[in-house]
């Protein structure tokens, strides 16, 4: 396992409010997710909902299996918000296609690069599998923050299937908009675990004066782990061979899995915006039962070719 953090942790804010809109699906009152009216969503825009239910438990779990989406252009959010700062989640689960590659889009919020040509069914590992994206630390501009879903050229229409903002007095321009006289307008906060589901693996991060506030986990040789913030692993950061990915039994409530790379290095290459990190790196000898079967060197940053906007950190595991 790999994660690299600074700042913060990924976590609700549990002194604040959420406003939660079901971009595909309607009102959830008991638990507070509010019928997406269109009323603050670009036109033209679309909803659909599949009949069959997505992988996985928690009480958001309804709001996965529906999207609203754009047929010609991007699709955006422009939700009125007092001044402030606010985090933001969004929520996806590819319901429609059944293959990588058939739908592409870019996030933007307020204009900021979040994530450039998200495959919603290659990051989630497949159909029907709940997870995503958190932007901390976003200022309102013009008295409203905007989600941005850019269409990528040859690929089918962006989509988002629920989007949660997080932050002081975060209804007070919405109001009851979308939700019925019987609705929970503030909503408590719930465990991240048991509604937010698995973060998409990437780490292309909005900014704020200069520093990422948030964290980066990639289950290295498994998939995502709902309840420890690690998405499963990314094979496009691998730099050079692949090696070979092993599944395992895995060690107490932790799923198995890790990568090798026989007689030659194993490296990662990781996009990151310009700053200072902290980088932890997990290891478990599920094969050699005796010390000195695997010993390896671990090289950070220095051993890595940089490219020219500094984009780019890596590190390798290198045999002894």
């Amino acid at each position: 396992m790999i994660r690299i953090a600074l700042v913060l942790a990924l976590a609700l804010n549990v002194s604040a409010e959420l406003l939660l809109i079901n971009a595909g699906g309607p009102e959830i009152p008991s638990i507070g997710w509010r019928k997406d009216t269109a009323k603050y969503r670009n036109r033209p825009s679309f909803q659909y909902e599949s009949p069959k239910e997505v992988a996985a438990s928690g009480v958001w779990k309804p709001v996965y299996k529906s999207h609203a989406y754009s047929t010609t252009g991007d699709l955006s959010y422009t939700i009125p918000l007092n001044e402030g700062t606010y985090d933001i989640y969004l929520l996806f689960s590819e319901v429609y296609h059944s293959t990588a590659q058939a739908r592409q889009f870019t996030i933007f919020v307020n204009d900021r690069l979040v994530h450039r040509a998200l495959d919603v069914f290659q990051q989630a590992g497949g159909a029907f599998k709940p997870f995503y994206v958190p932007v901390r630390g976003v200022l309102t501009k013009n008295g409203s923050i905007t989600v941005r879903l850019a269409r990528v050229e040859g690929k089918d229409n962006p989509m988002l299937s629920g989007l949660v903002i997080d932050g002081t007095s975060v209804t007070g321009k919405v109001g009851t908009e979308g939700l019925s006289a019987t609705a929970t307008i503030n909503p408590p906060h719930p465990a991240s675990s048991d509604v937010l589901l698995r973060r998409v693996p990437t780490i292309d991060l909005i900014c704020k004066t200069g520093r990422t506030e948030n964290t980066f986990g990639m289950n290295i040789g498994g998939t995502g782990l709902w309840s420890g913030d690690f998405g499963g692993e990314n094979k496009d950061y691998i730099d050079g061979s692949p090696g070979v990915a092993v599944e395992s039994e895995g060690i107490g409530a932790v799923p198995g899995g890790y990568r090798y790379a026989y007689e030659q290095d194993l490296t990662y290459r990781i996009p990151v915006p310009h700053g200072t990190y902290t980088v932890t790196t997990y290891h478990a000898e599920q094969y050699f039962n005796a010390p000195g079967k695997r010993v390896f060197n671990i090289f950070h940053q220095r051993t890595c070719r940089q490219e020219e906007n500094g984009r780019f950190f890596c590190w390798r595991w290198r045999k002894r």
